[in-house]
């Protein structure tokens, strides 16, 4: 690649909230953990009133009706807790407010965010993740950039953004 990329947008909520949204998805898998754990004990009440010869129906209906009443409610309210949150921590960062330029060429991505100026070199970029509203790349385990498909000035040069990152990067996809 012999042209360097561009991308250009505001920090702020709406700017950002996708990001947060696309990097939860990452790790839907704990949910399924949690679930499972606080099952367990549910699971163990009912074997365990099963084999002391106790009413199956009533322990089902005492033991998983009230869990199983709750994990929508939980589901629900975990939306717009996170969303409220991630607000929050999007007000709450030095750049809020404020344009960011990112420049990437075959050697590194370079950060511009007012008077501060980063180059992080390919080398030491984790991942990246594709989403249908613009890119992740993670620098560390729990920390990423964002790159918004309107950030780009054109759909080829988000395009050659992509090939980039599938060379230099480990690169998936979500949704």
């Amino acid at each position: 690649m012999h042209e360097e990329i561009t991308a250009t947008y505001k920090l702020d909520a709406d700017t950002m909230l996708p990001a947060f949204k696309w990097n939860a998805r990452r790790k839907r898998w704990l949910l399924g953990v949690l679930v499972a754990v606080f099952s367990l004990p549910v699971v163990a009440g009912i074997v365990g009133s099963i084999r002391e010869g106790g009413d199956v129906v009533h322990v089902v209906v005492v033991s998983i009706l009230p869990f199983v009443l709750m994990l929508p409610l939980l589901w629900f309210a975990l939306g717009p807790m996170n969303r409220f949150f991630w607000r929050k921590r999007i007000q709450a960062m030095p750049v809020h407010g404020k344009v960011i330029r990112w420049f990437m060429t075959d050697e590194n991505l370079k950060h511009e965010a007012g008077d501060s100026t980063s180059v992080t070199p390919w080398s030491m970029i984790l991942e990246s993740v594709a989403t249908p509203d613009g890119c992740l790349i993670y620098p560390q385990k729990n920390l990423f950039y964002w790159f918004p498909k309107f950030a780009f000035s054109s759909g080829s040069d988000e395009q050659r953004f992509l090939d980039l990152l599938a060379a230099k990067t480990k690169h998936t996809k979500l949704g």
